[in-house]
């Protein structure tokens, strides 16, 4: 976007549409978009003039917060994920001394909590490391979160991300059948997984668990392991998402050719509702 949307900015102010303009998605439409290889000469956004301290959401425990990016891509290929076609396969990170400069002027500016998006924070564990050192070393009063994969992280680097002011981990594991993440090319284990969890749990962060309900050969028998595994793994949130297939992914592709069996509305809701009546009826 940070090439993108001068352009789209240009168009509004004449009325054009966004016809053709690379890395915009539309039904049918999918045009690549043009990727920054080197985000060291962008300047740090600014937020003068916005209302920062209305911003929130479910997630933060201290407030103002904003959102960062400190990474682009992913080198992963789970097959429901857009991405890789917004922003590569490949990992492309700043600088770890570029981004602790930008948290140092959001705290000198009376931020308070920081929303790393980054689609997996700890890909590279050493850069998360020395991020999260630099944090401390630097003095820097702010707490924040993150997503990551289960298969990326240890408990060292927990540990220093806990020290630095995490407190909370995204994690997408998407299901608890080895038979369905197999089949999306998760490229991961349920043990693994569940390993991830005792992990965070140990570190004193709080584990937010994503699961996507209704992935192709989805069945009673596959929300039941999602079931046990819940129980196994107890994240302290959870979110139960419909299966939509994405422009760009390998099952939106999928689904325009050769189609597959997918369970209607009515089945994926009851789903649901069983795997969140089994997150809410744990003790804690």
């Amino acid at each position: 976007a940070e090439l993108i949307f001068p352009e789209i900015v240009a168009r509004a102010a004449t009325s054009r549409g966004l016809d053709g303009l690379p890395g915009v998605f539309g039904v049918g439409q999918v045009v690549p978009p043009v990727r920054v290889k080197d985000h060291s000469h962008l300047p740090f956004p600014t937020f003068a003039g916005l209302p920062i301290e209305r911003y929130k959401c479910r997630d933060n425990v201290r407030s103002p917060m904003v959102t960062m990016i400190t990474s682009f891509g992913c080198q992963h290929r789970c097959a429901f994920c857009a991405g890789h076609a917004l922003c590569g396969r490949g990992l492309r990170c700043r600088p770890v001394g570029e981004v602790l400069d930008e948290i140092q002027r959001l705290c000198a500016t009376g931020i308070r909590e920081i929303s790393f998006s980054d689609d997996g924070f700890t890909a590279d564990q050493g850069r998360a490391l020395a991020l999260s050192r630099g944090i401390i070393d630097r003095g820097l009063d702010m707490s924040w979160f993150c997503n990551a994969r289960a298969d990326e992280l240890d408990p060292e680097v927990l540990g220093a991300m806990k020290d630095a002011g995490c407190h909370q981990i995204y994690i997408g594991f998407e299901s608890g059948d080895q038979r369905i993440l197999d089949s999306v090319h998760k490229d991961t284990t349920v043990e693994t997984m569940l390993y991830a969890a005792d992990m965070i749990h140990a570190a004193g962060i709080t584990l937010s668990a994503g699961f996507i309900v209704g992935l192709p050969g989805e069945s009673d028998e596959s929300i039941q392991a999602t079931t046990e595994f819940i129980q196994r793994a107890r994240p302290d949130k959870s979110q139960f998402t419909t299966f939509t297939p994405l422009p760009g992914t390998a099952l939106f592709r999928q689904v325009g050719s050769d189609g597959f069996h997918q369970a209607g509305p009515a089945q994926i809701e009851s789903w649901r509702e069983r795997l969140l009546a089994t997150w809410t009826s744990m003790e804690w």
